[in-house]
């Protein structure tokens, strides 16, 4: 299993957030990235399932603003990860 992103991780503004991923094995993985299968769209529709249609168009909508990242804005979401790891029980 590998960790797979809806958008590109080059997308630095949605880059850290989780919505931003979902688990598939490595074939469709691998056939995401090469086109193959049209599995970007199936990936696609799993994270919408999960996520909800308004959150797949926020993360569309804010993949197209370009971030610079501050030490201040990176210590901002590494408390909210950790956040979201404590209440995982993790």
């Amino acid at each position: 299993m590998q960790v797979d992103h809806f958008e590109s991780r080059s997308q630095k503004s949605i880059f850290f957030d989780p919505r931003n991923c979902t688990l598939v094995c490595s074939y469709a993985n691998w056939a995401k990235g090469r086109g193959i299968r049209n599995m970007g769209y199936w990936i696609g529709r799993v994270v919408e399932k999960r996520e909800g249609f308004p959150a797949i168009q926020d993360l569309v909508n804010r993949a197209k603003i370009q971030v610079k990242f501050t030490v201040e804005s990176l210590g901002e979401i590494k408390t909210y990860l950790d956040g979201l790891w404590r209440a995982a029980g993790a």
